[in-house]
């Protein structure tokens, strides 16, 4: 009877502060506000689009001669479908019954209060991992590629420098007690039998150093012997094949198959992969990179340049020493600095974007027009298909549980028109250190 009291609590106190939690937005999730949500076009299991991948080609230049002259045959338009499916993910929380009895006894507003900071707190985890999955979901570094010899280990406790390109701290913020796994430059998990993980216990942002646990010390000294010779990429568990495909993979992809579609069958259905050669990113970098898309777009149209915040002081740090000073000027006070750095270019509009997590070597260049994510559940606490209270009671633990269940991907209808930006060298550094 105790536990049908306390899960009937919480479920009474999710109905009076629902409205609340689902309205509130972590700041890391600019890409779920932003790249529109679309339930309504998804059929079955998939959602498909048709796309242009060939132009007509029956043309036939006639000279000047006036005469009549034989046509060439024609050569249909080529469409193709474009063609996802939405990815699961489930994030699950749990309490005990007597925690929960014990803010229930405090009384209703203890209770409200408690309960409010455990399913904001959900909802901005699920935020943040979805974020990162739209970003980075399926691509072949993972959240962290490691460089030769920063991977170590004594016995299970690892010790893991993340290099400043690879850095992004939005990645690694609350991450303790997250589960990942370490694969191979050549693809393939590194494992000992059947340990595969490790699990991240502490994170200094100061010198991008991760302390890891491994599940076992023959594991933990495989991926070292590993990556003594070669780079490790990093994936939260169990994400290297179960996730998304995000907008890294789609924009980058040159040759392979995104969307059911060939880039190397049909050259407009590939993306744009290019690099900042090493260097700080520049006004004039962004702006080159933009013609070379404009080059293979119908039309100019509003981007985005999504980017990590030490790329976006680099720019904004070009901008202000190329600024002048006018009559505003004052003796008592000066303001200087911008809240946003817009571009108005040939190629049009380009708002610049600092993301935190976006990796210091790395930005996407892309139309917001071209996006949108697909699926059947945005981020839900109710089971799918069933009109029921999101408190559960968890069998043979003395504990209640809830969940947050989602059901979507990150679509791209051109992905001609999107790009992706790597080699960037920040001058700041992405630590804030020179």
């Amino acid at each position: 009877m105790a536990s049908t009291t306390v899960v009937s609590t919480l479920n009474g106190n999710y109905k009076r502060v629902y409205g609340k939690i689902s309205q509130a937005v972590p700041e890391v999730d600019w890409c779920l506000e932003n790249i529109k949500w679309d339930q309504g076009n998804i059929v079955g299991d998939s959602y498909e689009e048709l796309v242009v991948v060939r132009s007509e080609n029956g043309y036939t230049y006639g000279g000047s001669g006036g005469t009549a002259y034989t046509l060439n045959a024609s050569v249909a338009m080529q469409t193709e479908p474009a063609r996802v499916t939405p990815f699961e993910y489930t994030m699950t929380s749990r309490v005990a019954y007597g925690a929960a009895k014990r803010a229930a006894k405090a009384g209703p507003r203890a209770f409200a209060k408690w309960s409010v900071l455990l399913m904001k707190n959900m909802m901005e985890s699920v935020a943040r991992r979805l974020e990162i999955s739209v970003i980075h979901g399926q691509h072949a570094q993972g959240i962290a590629q490691i460089a030769i010899g920063k991977f170590t280990n004594a016995s299970t406790i690892c010790t893991i420098i993340v290099s400043e390109d690879q850095w992004a701290a939005g990645i690694w913020q609350g991450s303790e007690g997250a589960l990942a796994e370490v694969y191979s430059s050549g693809d393939t998990k590194i494992v000992d039998g059947s340990n595969t993980t490790i699990e991240i216990f502490s994170v200094d942002f100061r010198t991008r150093t991760i302390q890891a646990i491994a599940s076992s010390a023959t594991l933990a000294g495989n991926v070292t012997t590993s990556n003594a010779t070669a780079v490790v990429n990093i994936f939260f568990v169990g994400s290297r094949t179960n996730d998304m495909v995000g907008m890294k993979q789609i924009f980058s992809n040159t040759g392979g198959t995104i969307h059911g579609i060939s880039a190397g069958t049909y050259g407009a259905w590939a993306g744009n992969l290019f690099t900042a050669g090493n260097e700080p990113m520049t006004m004039a970098k962004v702006f080159g990179f933009a013609a070379q898309i404009q080059a293979r777009s119908r039309k100019n149209k509003e981007r985005v340049f999504l980017c990590s915040p030490f790329t976006w002081t680099d720019l904004h740090q070009e901008q202000m020493a190329a600024r002048s000073y006018d009559e505003s000027y004052s003796k008592d006070k000066i303001e200087t600095g911008s809240e946003e750095i817009v571009y108005f270019s040939p190629s049009g509009k380009i708002r610049v974007v600092a993301h935190p997590c976006m990796k210091g070597g790395e930005a996407l260049l892309f139309p917001l027009s071209t996006m949108k994510r697909i699926g059947s559940a945005e981020k839900e606490w109710e089971i799918p298909g069933a009109d029921s209270d999101p408190w559960a009671p968890v069998a043979g633990v003395n504990a209640a549980e809830i969940r947050n269940y989602s059901d979507q991907t990150v679509f791209c209808s051109l992905p001609a028109e999107c790009a992706y930006v790597d080699d960037i060298i920040n001058t700041y550094g992405t630590t804030g250190q020179i």
